[in-house]
């Protein structure tokens, strides 16, 4: 006799996936829960994206972590934003991660905020370090010949005062 149902209905494939998550088989655990006819707990959305991010499968991490932030969960949401900018961050979209951790800190979770402006402040040292490098990269040679040559107000990315009259 032919089945005219799936062997494992709505719930059931959420719930086997459920357990194959708490059991290590992440691969289940991923295919299982994302049919369009369960209900998923936002925290298990999280988990396995952070177990295909931990795998550096980035794209897959990226889609989990978007259905996380799309139940709008008041927990799970903001934290998966984070995450979401840590990913994009580490994919070298650093725009894109700019703009998770800004949504998660528009949230207004406590934990989100704590963690998305220690990533944005990161980001900005990391941006002024990069300006640093390519400045004294082109003019290092003239600010070591002639310290002079900065200006007194900004001696790191200030501009360089050469006379071309000499």
């Amino acid at each position: 006799m032919i089945l005219s149902r799936p062997l494992l209905q709505r719930d059931q494939r959420r719930d086997i996936g459920y357990s194959a998550l708490t059991r290590g088989a992440y691969q289940v655990a991923a295919r299982l829960p994302s049919h369009t006819d369960t209900t998923v707990d936002p925290h298990a959305y999280g988990q396995i994206a952070a177990l295909f991010y931990e795998t550096a499968d980035l794209a897959s991490g990226r889609d989990w972590w978007q259905q996380a932030i799309a139940t709008g969960h008041p927990e799970e949401a903001p934290k998966a934003m984070v995450n979401l900018g840590n990913l994009e961050r580490q994919d070298g979209d650093l725009g894109q991660a700019r703009h998770w951790w800004q949504q998660a800190i528009a949230t207004g979770h406590p934990e989100a905020i704590s963690r998305a402006q220690h990533e944005l402040r990161a980001l900005d040292r990391h941006e002024t370090d990069r300006q640093r490098g390519e400045y004294f990269g082109r003019y290092g040679y003239l600010t070591y010949a002639d310290p002079t040559l900065i200006k007194a107000d900004d001696p790191v990315s200030g501009d360089i005062r050469i006379d071309r009259r000499a």
